[in-house]
C-alpha cells in the first residue's frame, strides 16, 4: 500500500471441515493495518448460512512491556470486571491499574478508549463494537506450565484483548458485523 502503511486480510470461510464442527455458513476476515505508530485490527463475521447463530470473539492481543510490575492501565475504574481467577464480580476502584502476577478478569462495558503507560511509552487502545476488555496475565505460575513462554516471559508481557464476550453477537442470514481495536503509539 505504501511505504507508510501496511494492510492485509485474512479470511476464512466454511466447507466441509469446519461444518463438520460447526453446521453453519460464515465467513471471516482479520484486516491487519499497520502504520508507523498505530496498528488496526478489525474482525468482520457474516453469517452466509440459512440459520441464525450467535459467537462470541476476542482479538489476542498479547503486549510486550519492559516491566510488568512498572506498567500502568487507565481507563478502567468504575468498570465492573469478572475475576476468572479469584471468580466473583466486582468494581474497578483504581483509576490507575497496576500488575504484580496472574490476572484473567472480563472488564464489562468499557466504551472509553484505555492508556497504557511503560515507562516513557504510552499507548492509546481504542475499540469499537467489542465493549469488553480481557486483561491476561499468566504470573510466574502460569508461564513455567506454557511451552511457548520463558519463565520469565509473563514479566514483559500483557494481553489487553478487545472482546465482545458477555453480550454475544446474534447473526441473521445475510447480517454481518465489525468489531474493531486501534493501538497509538503516542508521542511523548
Amino acid at each position: 500500500m505504501g511505504e507508510e502503511h501496511a494492510q492485509v486480510t485474512l479470511v476464512l470461510s466454511d466447507d466441509d471441515t469446519t461444518r463438520a464442527l460447526w453446521p453453519h455458513g460464515f465467513r471471516l476476515e482479520l484486516t491487519i493495518s499497520i502504520e508507523a505508530n498505530r496498528l488496526d485490527l478489525e474482525l468482520h463475521a457474516e453469517n452466509t448460512g440459512e440459520t441464525a447463530w450467535s459467537f462470541a470473539a476476542a482479538l489476542h492481543t498479547y503486549l510486550a512491556v519492559s516491566e510488568l510490575s512498572q506498567v500502568r492501565l487507565q481507563g478502567l475504574i468504575g468498570r465492573r470486571f469478572i475475576d476468572r481467577i479469584n471468580g466473583g464480580e466486582t468494581i474497578e476502584d483504581h483509576p490507575e491499574k497496576r500488575f504484580h502476577g496472574e490476572i484473567d478478569r472480563i472488564y464489562a462495558n468499557v466504551r472509553e478508549h484505555l492508556l497504557l503507560r511503560d515507562g516513557p511509552r504510552r499507548l492509546r487502545i481504542d475499540q469499537q463494537e467489542m465493549p469488553d476488555v480481557v486483561v491476561w496475565n499468566p504470573g510466574a505460575d502460569g508461564a513455567s506450565r506454557l511451552a511457548d513462554m520463558p519463565d520469565d516471559g509473563w514479566q514483559h508481557m500483557l494481553c489487553l484483548e478487545a472482546a465482545r464476550i458477555l453480550e454475544p453477537v446474534k447473526l441473521a442470514p445475510g447480517q454481518d458485523w465489525d468489531g474493531r481495536q486501534s493501538l497509538t503509539l503516542e508521542a511523548y
